[in-house]
């Protein structure tokens, strides 16, 4: 017996423009928040660290944005593999960009932490969603 994706109804153009219109206020929410020039507030070490994980449910909720989005489908979406990969590689160079953004910002770096960050966001929302995807039992 093999588990399968439950197929889902198609989603409207309404649910879809929806999607991705939230995906888009998202991105332009995450590169005014890069824009920010360093005010000092890092060197308090409690701040900093904040700071560096609040990369993890940033880039989590980016990434179920573009799935939502890149998924047609209404309801609890029809995952695939495709379609996880194909998200996690775009929110990838999502991050890519955010961080190649900072480095033009007063004050601001780009770091491979902040990038490895991001990607473990964007993972672990993937592996959640798949984990919780809707699935039966085939004969």
């Amino acid at each position: 017996m093999r588990r399968t994706n439950v197929p889902r109804p198609p989603m409207g153009i309404e649910s879809w423009l929806r999607y991705a219109l939230l995906l888009v206020v998202y991105l332009v929410g995450i590169y005014w928040l890069s824009s920010f020039p360093d005010l000092g507030f890092r060197r308090n070490p409690i701040i900093g660290l904040a700071s560096n994980l609040f990369h993890i449910p940033l880039f989590a909720g980016l990434a179920f944005c573009l799935l939502r989005a890149l998924s047609g489908t209404e309801g609890r979406q029809q995952v695939t593999w495709r379609l996880l990969v194909l998200t996690f590689v775009v929110t990838a160079v999502l991050a890519a960009l955010d961080e190649w953004h900072q480095s033009f910002v007063p004050g601001r770096q780009s770091t491979m932490k902040d990038f490895l960050l991001d990607l473990i966001g964007s993972g672990a929302m993937l592996l959640i969603v798949r984990l919780r995807a809707p699935t039966e039992i085939e004969p």
